[in-house]
């Protein structure tokens, strides 16, 4: 079965390669310890082994994928190990915490506002769709303030920051009221953004990926680890 998609050239071929395969592994279509071997790649995208070869190169940079490519070895999809979720929650947070001070100097009040009222409208999540949702919702709020300091370096950690964190939660993130809670929390952010209150901002920050980060583990161990024998 193609799990890619055939690679359109409008754009760099490596470029369009590294993104099917990243996608891929984030949404975890290739699952952790998944063997990627650079000749299949290469057939399902409708490319040579070259493109393929550097778009793994760059993505072992970057700790999606293990392996060694270039000696013919193959690469295997990286593993999750619930103690990389607690160091990734842990530069989440000096990422968010840093953006959260130069967003209250920075950033005009238009801008929070229209942050605030896109929570609004997935308060009240009814349904699982509606769940998934707003868990978007949440999760574009922290890129927009994030990409409201107007440092492209930020952002550009964030976005690498937040694809290694989908892989833990893509499946599991219609938690049983975990939407709700994000949304509430993460108003209570911009609430404290809209007053100039960084202080404020952290400590409900700090809350919101505190709880966050529980939620995804325990939801992981629920997944991952048998059930005890009664």
């Amino acid at each position: 079965m193609n799990k890619l998609g055939r690679v359109s050239r409008t754009r760099s071929v490596t470029d369009r390669t590294y993104d099917r395969i990243k996608h891929a592994i984030v949404t975890n279509a290739f699952e952790p310890g998944e063997t990627l071997s650079a000749e299949s790649l290469a057939r399902q995208l409708g490319v040579s082994r070259t493109p393929v070869r550097d778009a793994l190169l760059m993505l072992r940079n970057e700790g999606f994928v293990e392996g060694d490519a270039v000696r013919g070895k193959g690469m295997v999809v990286a593993g999750l190990r619930l103690e990389d979720l607690g160091d990734l929650f842990d530069l989440r947070f000096a990422i968010e915490a840093g953006a959260l001070t130069l967003v209250v100097e920075r950033c005009d009040a238009t801008a929070l506002h229209a942050m605030r009222d896109e929570l609004v409208r997935h308060r009240d999540p009814q349904s699982a769709e509606d769940a998934a949702a707003a868990s978007l919702a949440d999760l574009e709020f922290h890129r927009a303030f994030v990409r409201a300091t107007g440092n492209k370096h930020f952002l550009r950690a964030w976005d690498q920051l937040a694809s290694q964190l989908k892989r833990f939660w893509d499946a599991g993130r219609m938690i049983p009221g975990r939407a709700r809670e994000d949304i509430e929390e993460s108003l209570a952010i911009a609430d404290a953004l809209i007053d100039r209150d960084a202080e404020a901002a952290r400590t409900r920050l700090t809350v919101h990926l505190a709880n966050t980060r529980d939620e995804v583990i325990a939801w992981h161990r629920r997944r991952t680890e048998p059930e005890s024998s009664s």
